[in-house]
């Protein structure tokens, strides 16, 4: 072995050893891991977003924010080809619950713009759908996480 190839083997074992091993372990560990999309939130937390649109009982029950039921509260939906009205079943800090959404609505829009007018107000949200289903007693319901709340939002969801 020559002085040459010793000492490009000495420079390559560090690279070796601190980096393309390290990499390795991890991308393994990452293949394992089931995929979750983590959203940031203005809140200092976290969102999981589920690619799942449909829900059952047991997965609502396993909402982070608890959710206030609202009464008298209309929304406009706009998902790109139509602008739609409902009613708000109820909100949080981080997502809105909407009852009564015509069947027109595309159930493959990944972001609805929403306007949800209360008695004075109104705030626009855009929402990212995480379930949607259809009950007979409210109609087609649809619930989302809020990707950016208004700033006064959080005033508002005490309110209620």
């Amino acid at each position: 072995m020559s002085i040459s190839s010793l000492f490009v083997v000495i420079l390559a074992m560090p690279l070796i050893v601190y980096i393309i091993i390290p990499l390795l372990m991890l991308s393994c560990w990452l293949a394992t891991r089931p995929i979750k999309f983590l959203v940031p939130s203005r809140f200092g937390s976290e969102i999981a977003i589920r690619t799942s649109r449909h829900h059952t009982k047991a997965e609502s029950d396993k909402r982070v924010e608890s959710r206030i039921a609202t009464q008298g509260l209309t929304a406009k939906i706009a998902d790109g080809h139509g602008v739609y009205d409902s009613l708000v079943a109820n909100i949080s800090r981080a997502g809105v619950c909407l009852k009564n959404v015509p069947e027109r609505l595309s159930a493959s829009t990944e972001r609805l713009s929403v306007i949800i007018r209360g008695k004075t107000e109104e705030y626009s949200l855009l929402l990212a759908p995480s379930w949607d289903s259809s009950h007979h007693s409210r109609g087609r319901v649809i619930g989302g996480k809020i990707d950016t709340p208004p700033n006064n939002w959080l005033q508002f969801v005490h309110s209620q």
